[in-house]
């Protein structure tokens, strides 16, 4: 299998890329805070998955912007760094999707 066949659309991908935006959507929820306790397993495992599901927005949330120390100052520049870190997640979601749908063939190959 090719790059180009890898990346190419299919019903299966677009499905899956749809199941991995709506995980993003409810997991960004997710967090959780321990008062004057430490985390539980579980806890831990809540607040890890926005930051693997959803790198680009993530550091942007964390303020980690396109390079350390970078600020954004004034709405175009927020605009413009929140727009490449959509589009930076939608590419990572994208190629997730293809890979698990190439993983899914490989275990389960097709007659």
């Amino acid at each position: 299998m090719g790059l180009k066949e890898f990346f190419r659309p299919a019903k299966s991908k677009i499905i899956v890329f749809i199941i991995i935006l709506l995980i993003f959507a409810l997991s960004n929820g997710l967090k959780t805070g321990a008062f004057g306790r430490p985390l539980t397993s579980t806890e831990k495992f809540l607040n890890s998955v926005p930051m693997i599901t959803s790198p680009g927005i993530n550091a942007l949330l964390r303020d980690n912007g396109f390079f350390v120390g970078y600020k954004p100052y004034g709405t175009v520049d927020m605009v413009f760094e929140g727009v490449f870190h959509l589009g930076l997640d939608l590419i990572y979601w994208y190629a997730l999707s293809c890979a698990v749908v190439s993983l899914i063939g490989i275990i389960k190959p097709t007659k």
